[in-house]
């Protein structure tokens, strides 16, 4: 979230962008390349470290035993995903009066997909996505702030599927470390979200407004951004309810698609339990300390299917083969970006 505020900001608050003398200066070119190099280390490191625990012979073993048609079924489902995605976005274009065709979205999403495994970064996909508006007629604000009340309606779904999976995977989570902080934050969070998309707009302006407190400075500028995003779409809450709808019929098809992936590999573990993990796991591989949440990835599996029985060298096949569909639309994202003029 933190990044696509940068993105908004660079886009439309400084049109510029890095044309000026600061961002071209040696010291910003260092800063980047010393934040590449420290996340490629971070995520060698965890990768390092949690095979180490694992058995190679074990993890193969695993990836051959796998059931083929439900690795089919489950990768096709990810398709099922790209026509939710394509319609929310659609969706809201619309309702700012940009009108571009559902397929031509579907090439832009699909693309976006392959520069997200391409760059060592956590918005350059949107950046695309944004862009590809742009060119076609769109103006750059609407396509930024669409792209990113796109992204953050994902977001508030996500946040929701993570308080309603602890309630059904009650016992299961019990296990984990500060339990009570979970249910507390994942409530406070699932509430701020939806008061921040849904409220009046004045009214989160004028809360905003109360603390002027250089500590609380930085994260008040994120949420502001927020609302002044949500401002667009104040007189479309219908609109947005039907988006984050989407949203939730998203998740719920990426959950589904993990459960699929795990059954494949004759893991006993009840669908509602995946309700809870996995949005946790998604959201940890958000945290941008590692290359494309490498290292985070297979350590949060590893932990989190050992409450189910499932083996360090277990949840590595789950984790890799998971992440290996995730390169192979990459994959087919650039056969599009090739393709396309």
């Amino acid at each position: 979230l933190l990044s696509l505020v940068q993105a908004k900001t660079l886009v439309i608050d400084d049109p510029q962008g890095c044309a000026g003398s600061d961002c071209a200066s040696p010291f910003k070119k260092w800063k980047v390349y010393g934040l590449a190099i420290a996340k490629l280390m971070i995520s060698c490191g965890l990768i390092y470290w949690i095979v180490q625990r694992a058995n190679v012979v074990e993890i193969m073993g695993s990836l051959q035993q796998a059931n083929m048609p439900l690795l089919l079924g489950a990768f096709c489902m990810n398709f099922i995903g790209y026509v939710l995605s394509v319609s929310r976005w659609h969706m809201l274009l619309k309702v700012q009066g940009v009108l571009i065709s559902r397929f031509y979205l579907l090439q832009s999403f699909m693309v976006a997909f392959f520069f997200n495994n391409l760059l060592p970064s956590t918005f350059g996909g949107d950046a695309i996505r944004a862009y590809d508006c742009w060119k076609i007629g769109g103006s750059k604000v609407k396509a930024v702030v669409t792209v990113f009340a796109d992204r953050f309606l994902g977001l508030v779904a996500l946040t929701l599927l993570v308080w309603s999976g602890i309630t059904l995977s009650w016992e299961s989570t019990k296990e984990l470390p500060l339990f009570p902080l979970w249910i507390v934050g994942s409530t406070v969070g699932a509430v701020g979200v939806c008061w921040l998309v849904f409220s009046p707009v004045n009214k989160s302006n004028r809360t905003l407004s109360i603390s002027d407190s250089h500590i609380w400075w930085k994260p008040l500028r994120v949420v502001q951004k927020v609302c002044d995003t949500f401002r667009i779409f104040k007189d479309q809450k219908k609109v947005l309810g039907k988006a984050l709808g989407i949203s939730v019929a998203l998740q719920v098809n990426v959950i589904v698609y993990y459960y699929f992936v795990a059954q494949s590999l004759h893991f006993q573990i009840p669908l509602h339990s995946f309700f809870f993990f996995i949005p946790v796991v998604l959201f940890m591989m958000m945290i941008p300390v590692t290359i494309n949440g490498i290292g985070i990835r297979e350590n949060a599996f590893a932990y989190f299917l050992s409450m189910f029985g499932v083996s360090t060298s277990e949840a590595l096949a789950f984790s890799w083969l998971t992440y290996g569909f995730i390169l192979l639309q990459g994959v087919l994202g650039g056969i599009v970006y090739i393709l396309r003029r």
